[in-house]
């Protein structure tokens, strides 16, 4: 909800850095903010909280520093959000089971139901962005993107607006430190937080490919299928 706001000054307060990091790859900085990452959940099961902390906020700020960097000196590469992507979802699983180690059957439980939602977002996510990707390369793409509510981002992703997204995680994920005695309260708003987002994305979906309408009431679902000269919802990962 909010990455779009803060994403231009989050690139201005990391460009005066990445422009001083020339000698340094991406990529470094990417496998760093993984170190960061992983030393995180050592300090949650070592329950060493408030340094485990600080060591989330830095692979927070290692991982925009790696996409600023890549822009900065003109180093942007698929690889490159490939890799941002896969180490950035496996820190978020990573620092996730370690609150759960050796938690009670309610904390248990209830971070079972967070990682199933995780799992059926990030579905979500890769399906509909391969579904845009197809339709940013048909033609008139540039009025279809605007139609379907795509926000010119300039990550590897792109989707429509929703309740949680990079910035929402990082706060969700900070008060799990912050209240690591209120486990189950914690985890029961995060429950909430990603229902609520997968009802959006899943209300985007219907409204722009299933109905064929987006809410701009435009035609667009001939729009997803022309590549394969199929009709119906494009089901391509």
């Amino acid at each position: 909800m909010l990455d779009t706001s803060l994403r231009s000054a989050k690139d201005s307060a990391l460009q005066s850095v990445a422009a001083r990091m020339e000698s340094v790859s991406p990529g470094a900085v990417s496998w760093a903010g993984l170190t960061a990452g992983l030393a995180t959940a050592g300090l949650v099961v070592a329950q060493l909280y408030w340094w485990g902390l600080l060591a989330w906020w830095l692979n927070r700020v290692l991982d925009g520093l790696d996409g600023t960097l890549a822009r900065v000196h003109g180093r942007q590469s698929d690889w490159g959000g490939y890799l941002d992507m896969v180490l950035d979802l496996s820190v978020y699983a990573v620092v996730l089971v370690s609150f759960l180690w050796g938690g009670s059957k309610l904390v248990l439980g209830l971070g079972a139901i967070v990682l199933a939602l995780f799992y059926v977002n990030i579905g979500q996510l890769f399906l509909s962005s391969a579904i845009l990707e197809k339709i940013k390369h048909q033609p008139g793409a540039a009025a279809r993107r605007r139609q379907v509510g795509t926000n010119g981002r300039l990550t590897t992703l792109e989707l429509p607006t929703t309740l949680v997204e990079g910035a929402e995680t990082v706060v969700l994920y900070s008060l799990l430190f912050v209240f690591v005695g209120q486990l189950p309260v914690v985890l029961g708003l995060m429950i909430l937080a990603m229902a609520i987002t997968i009802g959006q994305r899943f209300s985007w979906a219907w409204r722009t490919l299933a109905g064929g309408t987006d809410r701009t009431g435009t035609d667009v679902s001939g729009s997803a299928s022309t590549a394969t000269g199929k009709t119906g919802p494009t089901r391509t990962l």
